[in-house]
């Protein structure tokens, strides 16, 4: 491929953020495209922003977006209204961040002093971890991570304009089924 990978991957890369971690098995999964192309580290993206207002338009553009932010919105209440998640960040654009949070969990929670609940709270970052790891492995949906004031978070960002209601739905289910395998 190059004949130095790791010179164009140290003039590209810029660091890993906790939303760029990989959760690979293999050597082969854990390839990191935006370590050897332009993507993420040099900023020429006006070209590909001028061609994509010119052929859509920008009120096309505004409708995806703020169907996108919606959705996003829809996602938060959904895991509100649900006894078993819990909403780690309020939503501001097209990011949900959010945890899996068991009922035998959540009672325990509920009951614990201090040094409990962060013996508890230990135990459900690995829980979600876990779940993180298998709904990727699964192929259905694509979720990935960040911590938030010590909560390992997921974290769902809708950017296509062909997902739905039934998609986030089918999301939420998703962790539920990884949960209980």
């Amino acid at each position: 491929m190059f004949r130095n990978s790791d010179q164009i991957r140290d003039s590209l890369s810029f660091g890993i953020g906790e939303y760029l971690k990989l959760h690979e098995e293999t050597e082969a999964e854990s390839f990191a495209f935006w370590d050897y192309s332009i993507e993420l580290s040099r900023r020429f993206r006006a070209l590909k922003i001028w061609m994509l207002l010119r052929y859509y338009g920008v009120e096309r553009i505004r409708a995806a977006i703020c169907e996108n932010n919606a959705l996003a919105e829809y996602f938060a209440e959904c895991v509100n209204t649900a006894k078993d998640f819990e909403l780690l960040a309020p939503v501001e654009l097209s990011i949900c961040c959010f945890r899996y949070v068991p009922s035998s969990l959540a009672a325990k929670f509920a009951l614990a002093d201090e040094t409990q609940r962060e013996t508890l709270n230990v135990e459900l970052n690995q829980l979600n971890a876990k779940i993180l790891y298998a709904v990727q492995r699964n192929g259905k949906a694509y979720l990935s991570n960040t911590t938030i004031s010590g909560k390992y978070a997921l974290r769902a960002c809708m950017v296509n304009f062909r997902t739905t209601r039934a998609d986030i739905d089918q999301v939420l289910d998703l962790v539920r089924e990884e949960f209980f395998n």
